[in-house]
């Protein structure tokens, strides 16, 4: 964000709800060096609050059932009708199902996802994503993930463009995002400079 909100936000003065108008300007000067101030814009601001981005990342098991079939355009698209996509919904409901009728353990969901689950990025380790952050999954999933009244155990059904997902709630990963973003910087950082 520009210098200018920058330092209205950062007054140790402010406070939620507070709100400001603030004319943004440049300076430059003529051929004659007379110094010229040129009116871009403004910025209307309301400060919400501050957040420390101290939240848990997430854990989840789930389930893939990818839609079957499919009609494909020429620019690689493919689409499916609503009777392959209530077939992969049936397949998602009869799976959770049977993991209902079962030891319902996050470890029996680990060994059905191993069975079932049409993800080949997390097949082997049953289904498992970790340390979940935001941006990370498709908004469905991550929706999901990131609902206020989660709770470790939970189970459910999530639609996406790749299916459905039977969904088991690991819980809170012992990552917060804060930690996370200081850690993917510094990986970046120490990269960069290693190509460097």
């Amino acid at each position: 964000i520009s210098s200018l909100m920058q330092e209205w936000i950062r007054d140790e003065a402010r406070k939620e709800g507070d709100i400001t108008f603030l004319k943004y300007t440049t300076k430059s000067t003529d051929k004659d060096g007379k110094e010229i101030e040129t009116l871009k814009g403004y910025y209307v601001v309301l400060f919400q609050g501050v957040n420390d981005n101290t939240y848990a990342l997430k854990d989840v098991r789930h389930i893939l059932v990818s839609y079957a079939g499919g009609t494909t355009d020429d620019n690689g698209a493919t689409t499916y009708s609503d009777e392959e996509k209530n077939a992969a919904k049936e397949k998602a409901e009869a799976i959770l199902k049977d993991w209902e009728a079962g030891a319902k353990t996050e470890d029996s969901f680990a060994e059905l996802a191993k069975e079932k689950t049409t993800d080949p990025g997390s097949k082997d380790n049953g289904g498992l994503y970790e340390a979940i952050s935001p941006g990370q999954m498709v908004t469905p999933f991550e929706d999901w993930c990131y609902d206020d009244a989660r709770k470790a155990g939970d189970t459910g059904i999530v639609q996406t463009d790749y299916g459905y997902h039977v969904m088991y709630f690991s819980g809170d990963n012992e990552t917060n995002y804060r930690d996370y973003m200081v850690k993917k910087a510094l990986l970046e950082e120490t990269t960069n400079d290693w190509q460097t």
